[in-house]
Order: C-alpha cells, then sequence, then structure tokens
C-alpha cells in the first residue's frame, strides 16, 4: 500500500521522539556513541521523509499543499533540534551556558514555520501570493545552503571536541543541520517535479 503524507509525517515525528529519548540518556551517561548514534537516525529518516514525500508531488493537489507539507515537515525537524538541545542540557547533569539560548530559537523557528504551514492553506492567504511564494521558495534554498554550510565549517573549525561540554550541542547542530538540508533540497526537487506535471 502507497505511503501517505500523513504516515511520513507521524514517522518524523515518532523518530524524533524516540531520539531525543535516547540523546537525554547518552547525554545524561556521558555516552556520545548513543547519542551521535540518536542524533544520526533522526537525520537519516528525515532524509527519507523528505524524498519520500517529493516522490508524492505530482499527486498534490496544489503547490500551497506541498509547499505546507514541506514546512510542517521542517517545523518538526526545527522543533526536534530546539527539545534536544533542551532535554541534552536541563534533563542532565550536562551544562552549556549557550543551550537556552540555542534551544529556544531552534523552537521559535519552528514555531513560526509550523504557522507559516498553517497559514499558506488558508483561502486568499498572502502567504499564497505569486510574489510571496517566489520569496518562500528562494528562503527554503537559502536555508538548506545555510545548514550544510553550517556543518561543513563546524567539521573544518575543529569544534567538534568530544571533551568539551558542548559536544552533545554539536550533535543537534550537525544532525539538525543535516536534516534541514535534506528537507531542504526535497522541497526544491518536489517544486519542479509539481512544475513538470502541472505542464504536461
Amino acid at each position: 500500500m502507497p505511503i501517505s503524507a500523513h504516515q511520513l509525517w507521524l514517522w518524523l515525528n515518532l523518530t524524533g521522539l524516540l531520539s531525543v529519548a535516547a540523546m537525554v540518556v547518552g547525554a545524561a551517561s556521558n555516552n556520545q556513541p548513543l547519542t551521535i548514534l540518536a542524533g544520526a537516525m533522526f537525520a537519516i529518516v528525515a532524509s527519507i521523509v523528505g524524498w519520500r514525500f517529493a516522490a508524492l508531488a505530482s499527486k498534490a493537489e496544489s503547490l500551497d499543499v506541498l509547499a505546507a507539507g514541506f514546512a510542517w515537515l521542517m517545523s518538526i525537524a526545527w522543533a526536534w533540534a530546539g527539545v534536544a538541545m533542551l532535554a541534552c542540557y536541563y534533563l542532565t547533569d550536562l551544562s552549556w551556558q549557550h543551550a537556552w539560548q540555542y534551544g529556544a530559537g531552534m523552537l521559535l523557528i519552528g514555531g513560526l514555520t509550523a504557522q507559516y504551514a498553517r497559514t499558506r492553506l488558508i483561502p486568499g492567504s498572502r502567504f499564497a501570493a505569486k510574489d510571496t511564494v517566489l520569496a518562500a521558495s528562494l528562503l527554503t534554498q537559502l536555508q538548506g545552503l545555510a545548514a550544510v554550510l553550517g556543518v561543513v565549517i563546524l567539521a573544518l573549525s575543529g569544534k567538534l571536541d568530544a571533551a568539551k561540554q558542548d559536544w552533545a550541542a554539536n550533535v543537534v547542530f550537525v544532525a539538525g543541520g543535516l536534516a534541514i538540508f535534506a528537507l531542504s533540497a526535497a522541497a526544491r526537487r518536489a517544486e519542479r517535479q509539481y512544475y513538470r506535471s502541472a505542464d504536461t
């Protein structure tokens, strides 16, 4: 039976909850491999979900439905990063002074993205206007580029030091960045597929 968009949304949410729980256990016991594995699990599932969702592009009712769907997925990824950041540092003995700032910022972006997804589907929404649609598409591409560049810069900077207190935060940065990049790339692919199918 073909997988539905709702099932993909549920899979990403479930994976997010399980991975955060595993990351907290890893952070509490200083088990860095477990924390890394849990973060990687979310990033991998987010990538799979994104590309599977992109495969549904030609069946989307409208570009608004497609864009809103990807926005929901991205909001989950941002929320996951925020919750994972805060949980690793406020439910364990790990301490990092910037955890609340990054965690709160990620949750805020996730909330704004979810609000965009909800508003995009309202009839006559300003977010469905042509110029806003183009801006949102560009912003999605820039988001993906910024995410992957952030991961590369973090890796090349030598800041991925397992001995420092921010090691759990780095797991969130890398896994979250890769998830956002994958979803942004999949959204761009889906958009192109949608326009191709609409032209035929």
